[in-house]
């Protein structure tokens, strides 16, 4: 830039004008360079924003926010279960994830039955009371017996363990013994 005369003209780029365009211009040039630095710095900032809260609802579907509970992956739940003397039961079970398997499990010998033990499976429902009755019992057997209901995350067991005794056979009643002989102790 070549000052040429101070008072009335400068030059600038080439080009001949007064002070007020000069000036003018001037202005023009580092507001524009303003403007340009300005936005970029907004854009950062927004970006920087925009990936935060980004960051922010991912963590939240993932649960990591304090999500709501029902939406949570836990182990099945199982209670009031009850079974009676006869092999007639029920319970409730529920989850989330959805339970692939529900029953009984019972044991002779173990006191604490699992499904490793021998266990009366149900099937139908994925939540809800389940009953039913176990039929093949052995008369004057004593049994340990819970409910189960299993899902992805895993196999909970009733928080009570019920023993039965399965009563004797009446005589007559299909086991071959006649009425007169059960009485005479044959």
């Amino acid at each position: 830039m070549k000052l040429i005369n101070m008072k009335q003209t400068y030059m600038y780029s080439g080009e001949i004008s007064n002070s007020r365009g000069f000036v003018s211009r001037l202005s023009e040039i580092t507001s524009g360079v303003c403007r340009k630095s300005m936005a970029k710095s907004i854009f950062r900032s927004m970006s920087m924003s925009m990936s935060l809260i980004a960051a922010v609802f991912f963590l939240l579907s993932c649960g990591g926010g304090g999500g709501d509970a029902a939406e949570e992956m836990k182990a099945p739940t199982v209670s009031n279960f009850t079974i009676d003397k006869d092999g007639a039961f029920s319970f409730y079970f529920s989850g989330n994830p959805t339970v692939t398997a529900y029953g009984v499990c019972y044991s002779t010998t173990n006191a604490s039955p699992t499904t490793g033990d021998t266990t009366f499976p149900l099937a139908g429902y994925t939540s809800g009371t389940a009953s039913g009755t176990i039929a093949d019992l052995a008369a004057a057997t004593t049994y340990y017996c819970r409910a189960f209901a299993t899902n992805a995350v895993g196999t909970t067991y009733s928080s009570n363990m019920v023993k039965i005794t399965t009563p004797n056979p009446k005589p007559g009643k299909g086991d071959n013994i006649p009425p007169s002989a059960a009485k005479k102790g044959m």
